[in-house]
């Protein structure tokens, strides 16, 4: 099966471009950004795959440079539990000077997922990184009622150009934009943010995340067959 956008709406449709790689109780979910009706086709797709009965996801991250904290925070309601709560802590934000800010998930519409693999690259950032964070903290089925989730259930695709790990772009920042009496505008970075839960003292910027296990760094075309591998050993 596949999920497919109709009429605005995502249907999950048969297909002979099936991912064989897959088993039965598995589903591809590839999310490009944070933006738009992101949320709303996710949840669709999610219930879809409930319906369907597949109880383990492979999220496709790669090249998602992320979008609005809004999007993120419907988005996670869906995959990450802290049990059972109706908000869980996605991120920790500190600015100079203030109090720190604490976003949650916009409530738990938590669907029964067993466990998650994750596909990234080095333009994997921002809020996808957000999300990878919390699915790391909330990702031990021994102490929440969630998804199982860890560092060994990330496949990234290819090296950082620029720091030579595989990993993902490291944007651990938030900045705001002043408008100037002049018609222009200035943007300045204004707070760092931290994940979640036991990793509060974790920003991963100019870092990113990172995967160390030569098994889980592929292809891309050798990714979704990876991340399927790690699906089966649940």
């Amino acid at each position: 099966m596949k999920f497919a956008t109709v009429d605005g709406h995502v249907k999950g449709v048969e297909t002979d471009e099936a991912i064989t790689a897959l088993a039965d109780d598995s589903a591809y979910i590839k999310l490009t950004a944070f933006e738009g009706g992101a949320a709303k086709q996710f949840k669709e797709a999610i219930e879809f795959m409930k319906e369907r009965g597949r109880t383990k996801l492979v999220l496709d991250l790669r090249d998602n440079g992320g979008g609005l904290l809004s999007v993120l925070s419907d988005i996670a309601s869906y995959i990450i539990n802290d049990n059972d709560k109706s908000r869980i802590l996605l991120m920790n934000v500190e600015e100079k000077n203030r109090k720190s800010q604490y976003y949650t998930s916009s409530n738990n519409f938590y669907k029964d997922l067993t466990a998650v693999s994750v596909i990234a690259n080095y333009n994997t950032a921002s809020a996808s990184e957000c999300l990878l964070g919390a699915l790391i903290a909330y990702g031990n089925p021994d102490v929440y009622h969630g998804a199982a989730f860890s560092y060994s259930n990330l496949v990234i695709t290819a090296k950082h150009p620029e720091r030579n790990t595989y990993s993902t772009y490291g944007k651990g920042i938030m900045q705001t934009t002043y408008l100037l009496k002049s018609g222009g505008a200035l943007k300045l970075t204004t707070a760092k943010i931290y994940w979640p839960a036991g990793y509060a003292s974790t920003c991963i910027h100019d870092v990113g995340v990172i995967q160390t296990d030569s098994k889980n760094q592929v292809k891309d075309e050798d990714a979704i067959s990876r991340a399927a591998e790690i699906l089966a050993g649940y």
